[in-house]
């Protein structure tokens, strides 16, 4: 079963309204924004690190970049890294690399949603896929989710910029 389909299937289950938002490839979650002419700070990307020997989901808006000493004091470890592509493959053998949902709860993972994140009314992301996203309400993401929220950005960078 692909990612999309048990994206969908949860959402259902739940009765999350939620709108799918097809869209031409795109390989970064700036683009996304650019071809969906969404709001840059609706668009979450997915960003997977290795803490302490322990994988943990992190989700900010598209536009920010990962702190991962700040991830570091969130999570009470010293080392922290960027997943590799191989990782990501690994992990996430249902989605295309770099397009995994923010639902850390698919994998059995932690999830750190980014405080700024939670500040618009709605969320776009990628379904598994560069070519499909999904627009839900923040409160039901979180609701589905059940993260921990934290602040995990670095300095902002300027809205627009390549993710």
């Amino acid at each position: 079963m692909t990612m999309l389909t048990r994206l969908q299937n949860m959402l259902d289950q739940h009765q999350i309204p939620y709108r799918m938002m097809p869209h031409a490839e795109t390989s970064r979650a700036g683009d996304t924004i650019k071809e969906l002419g969404m709001p840059a700070g609706t668009m979450a990307k997915t960003v997977i690190v290795n803490a302490g020997g322990q994988y943990v989901m992190l989700v900010l808006p598209a536009y920010e970049r990962v702190d991962l000493s700040k991830v570091s004091n969130v999570l009470g470890v010293t080392a922290v890294r960027l997943a590799t592509e191989g990782e990501l493959q690994r992990l996430f053998p249902d989605c295309e690399v770099g397009a995994m949902p923010p639902f850390g709860n698919l994998y059995e993972m932690e999830e750190l949603v980014d405080h700024a994140m939670i500040q618009d009314r709605e969320i776009v992301c990628e379904a598994g896929t560069h070519r499909e996203a999904v627009m839900l309400k923040t409160g039901d993401f979180m609701a589905l989710a059940h993260p921990t929220i934290a602040d995990v950005h670095a300095e902002a960078r300027a809205v627009g910029a390549t993710a």
